[in-house]
């Protein structure tokens, strides 16, 4: 994690629940997701909301059925519907609306199952401005680090958090 802290607590009492919550009672997915929030929060230069399906930003998108089979024509040619929020949007002040922003997809530990899921909303979900916020580069295959992995297959932008987003990104939103 980065140098800083988020202020909260978590609140999954299993191993794998990683729910934080924050000082101000909003629930994260994970520690660092609040972490992000809060420095991209106090960034004078952009604004950011939490990502939710009342503000429109729940996406389908398709995943292949290996070896599936329709009962009612018998292709084999078979997906199944799917749906991706995204974490946060970020965006320029007075343009929250307007659909001028980024969405950003906050990873602290990102494993293959999860990678496939998000290549194919990539592949065949909505075009949509997505970056991928890394805690660290680990090592996603035997030959690629995971910003390696996501440039090529992915072909979406991707940092590794060090306390603040790219300067080039913040530019971008105009």
């Amino acid at each position: 994690m980065s140098k800083s802290r988020a202020s909260g607590r978590r609140l999954g009492t299993k191993r794998n629940d990683r729910r934080w919550e924050d000082g101000d009672g909003n629930v994260f997915a994970s520690e660092l997701e609040a972490v992000i929030f809060a420095s991209i929060k106090a960034d004078a230069r952009v604004r950011v909301r939490r990502c939710s399906a009342e503000e429109g930003d729940t996406f389908n998108y398709r995943t292949p059925i290996n070896s599936g089979v329709c009962n009612g024509c018998g292709l084999r040619d078979v997906v199944q519907e799917r749906t991706y929020t995204p974490d946060l949007f970020v965006y320029r002040e007075g343009s929250g609306h307007d659909g001028r922003g980024v969405y950003l997809e906050v990873k602290g530990y990102f494993p293959a199952d999860k990678r496939n899921l998000l290549r194919h909303f990539v592949k065949t979900g909505p075009s949509i401005d997505l970056r991928i916020v890394l805690q660290r580069d680990a090592k996603a295959t035997r030959n690629s680090r995971l910003t390696e992995y996501i440039a090529k297959y992915l072909k979406v932008p991707v940092c590794v958090w060090n306390g603040k987003l790219p300067d080039a990104w913040i530019k971008e939103l105009k």
